[in-house]
């Protein structure tokens, strides 16, 4: 998995020296969608849409998707797509 998109204050621990100072040191997760298809389908749902971008997650469920206000049910995930299915 990922990490949930935002940022993130990190800490380094060294085995040796232990705490180091890390006090202005930030990461930052970003989730980009390139595209969706398709952008439009059935009033009563049941549309696979296929979702291409960067950094998903290959675990379906780290993946959860609304559109519209409806749950569109993770069929299949990989680092670049996602592909769900609308709810009925």
């Amino acid at each position: 998995g990922g990490a949930y998109g935002g940022m993130y204050d990190l800490e380094v621990v060294s085995s040796t020296y232990g705490r180091i100072l890390t006090d202005d040191i930030t990461f930052e997760a970003v989730v980009t969608i390139t595209d969706i298809y398709p952008t439009t389908g059935s009033l009563y749902g049941g549309t696979l849409v296929t979702i291409t971008g960067y950094h998903f997650s290959d675990d379906a469920l780290d993946n959860p998707v609304t559109i519209g206000g409806l749950t569109c049910a993770v069929e299949e995930s990989s680092e670049f797509e996602i592909k769900c299915r609308i709810a009925v």
